[in-house]
């Protein structure tokens, strides 16, 4: 009987094969790069994987592909994901005065991330983060929807600290 793999299982496995895919790396190449057996690697992305990719795996894994720590623990083409890569793509600039640039407002709103009190305190806009337009149209976002806000405390580290800009879609 084979196993049912779900959740982070599956998006590790298959966020490694997208970028397997994506870079034209073979399983050999991964697992001499990465320094990870050729034989366990196909039990983790293999046609039948019978292991979930665990952390110290996951963490070769994203060093190979030189991707921050946890980058295998997200869905990257989802609204959900792409919060997540706005931390930490390039395109992202703070700017003054930016030229060809689209202001996006960071509103002084402050979530809970854990089981807060359920409720936002809204105040005024504390600055902006200037974005290519490019940005926008790669991910299919109107930058009319397209808001910042800042995470108040740390109960959803490491993926969302105290302090962090996380994009409401």
């Amino acid at each position: 009987m084979s196993k049912v793999f779900t959740g982070i299982e599956v998006i590790r496995r298959e966020n490694v094969k997208k970028l397997m895919s994506d870079s034209g790396i073979k399983r050999q190449e991964l697992s001499d790069g990465a320094g990870i057996n050729y034989a366990l690697l196909g039990h983790y992305i293999g046609k039948n994987p019978t292991k979930a990719i665990g952390d110290e795996i996951a963490e070769k894994i994203e060093r190979y592909f030189d991707k921050p720590p946890n980058w295998l623990d997200h869905e990257h083409d989802t609204p959900e994901g792409i919060a997540n890569d706005i931390r930490q793509n390039n395109a992202v600039k703070v700017a003054s005065n930016p030229k060809g640039l689209l202001e996006i407002p960071i509103y002084s709103v402050y979530f809970c991330c854990g089981n807060g009190n359920g409720e936002c305190e809204f105040e005024e806009i504390k600055g902006t983060r200037s974005f290519h337009p490019s940005f926008f149209t790669e991910k299919k976002i109107d930058p009319n929807e397209f808001k910042l806000v800042c995470a108040a405390n740390g109960s959803m580290s490491p993926y969302i600290n105290d302090g962090d800009e996380v994009a409401l879609i």
